[in-house]
This record gives C-alpha cells, sequence and structure tokens, in this order.
C-alpha cells in the first residue's frame, strides 16, 4: 500500500506539472513572456526564432553574465525564418527566481534589454524591470566558457508550434564561428509513469 499511496503521487505529480512556452526573438530583442510564474516540476521550453539567440541563467546582481553557480546554457540556435527545429527545456526546481539573458553579442542582445525571470519577488526590489534596467547598462555580453549548452535538454520542436525554416542548435559560438549541429534528446515521461503504474499494481496484488 505504501508503494502504491508513492505511485499515486508521484504520477500526481506528473499530471499536475506544465509546460511553459517561451518564445526566444519572435517579438524583436525580447523574451516573450519575459516575467514568468512557474511551480516545482513545470518545464520552460524555449522556442527560438531568427537570427540567432540563446538564453543563459544569470544571477540578478550581474545581468548578461553566466550564473556563478549551477545555472543551464543552451547555446546558439540560427534560425533563418520561421521557428527552430529544436527547443531547449529546463526543470524548474524550486521556487528560487531564476534570471536570464540571450548572450548573442552581435548588437549586445543582453544590453538591449533581452532579459527574463522566472519566479520573480513581488515584494521585494529584485523585479524584472530593475534587472532589465540593470542589464540595459552592460556594455559586455558574456557565454559560459564551457561552449557546450549544458542544465537543460535540447529536443526536437512539437510539430504543432514548428513553422519551418529553422536550422538545428549549435554547441555554443554564433553563426559566425563554426557549429555543429546539435542531436535531438527524446524523453518519454509517459513511460516512465506507465511503468509506475505497473509496479503500483502488481504490489498492490
Amino acid at each position: 500500500m505504501l508503494f502504491t499511496s508513492l505511485a499515486v503521487a508521484t504520477l500526481s505529480a506528473v499530471a499536475s506539472a506544465k509546460t511553459i512556452r517561451i518564445d526566444v526573438g519572435q517579438s524583436g530583442l525580447a523574451f516573450t513572456p519575459n516575467d514568468i510564474k512557474a511551480s516545482v516540476g513545470d518545464i520552460l521550453e524555449f522556442h527560438y526564432h531568427p537570427k540567432n539567440h540563446s538564453v543563459v541563467a544569470a544571477d540578478f546582481a550581474t545581468p548578461c553574465k553566466p550564473k556563478a553557480e549551477g545555472g543551464f546554457y543552451s547555446g546558439f540556435f540560427p534560425t533563418a525564418s520561421g521557428e527552430n527545429e529544436n527547443v531547449f527545456q529546463v526543470e524548474v526546481n524550486n521556487t528560487t527566481p531564476i534570471w536570464f539573458y540571450c548572450s548573442q553579442t552581435v548588437m549586445n542582445h543582453c544590453g538591449a534589454g533581452m532579459v527574463g525571470v522566472v519566479n520573480a519577488n513581488t515584494s521585494s526590489t529584485k523585479t524584472f524591470e530593475t534587472f532589465q534596467a540593470a542589464a540595459k547598462k552592460v556594455t559586455t555580453n558574456e557565454s559560459p566558457s564551457t561552449g557546450n549548452s549544458f542544465g537543460g535538454k535540447i529536443l526536437a520542436a512539437p510539430s504543432s508550434t514548428t513553422s519551418g525554416g529553422g536550422s538545428s542548435a549549435t554547441s555554443g559560438a554564433p553563426a559566425s564561428a563554426s557549429t555543429t549541429n546539435a542531436a535531438a534528446a527524446l524523453g518519454s515521461v509517459s513511460g516512465m509513469a506507465m511503468a509506475v503504474v505497473g509496479a503500483a499494481v502488481a504490489f498492490a496484488i
């Protein structure tokens, strides 16, 4: 019975989690939406539009610079038209604010205000507006030194949301540098859920 209860709780958490779509560069140098509310277990799904964007986690105090510890980096997604064929997903593990930006140095996207936040504390001064204002004062825009994406998953974009024309994501450098295609890493939550249900039924019997 204990195992069954745990299985039900796991399935309930999976069912309640939602995927939050964030468009990158669809409306100029901006994330849409850029001030997001998410629950633990939710998935942030970044969809890339022309011409060449990334998403990098930052600390509030240092916009346009990679987060000092942990965080995530998508790499660059050069896209000629429409929407890129791949997306970048990041799971929300807690309710701590997540600050992020685009690290494209051409036209200094972060310095132009291309930033966002998940779960900003509205009762403090650390809001999206203050983070964006600070970013607009920064003259340098940095990508993580690792070059490769981390902290999330690159997946094939859902066919229903892909408008065509995009190319595969790259591992780090902008299109002006040498780039390589990133393989789509496909996963299935439903398979895991079915396995848990099967095990729960077996133990219950």
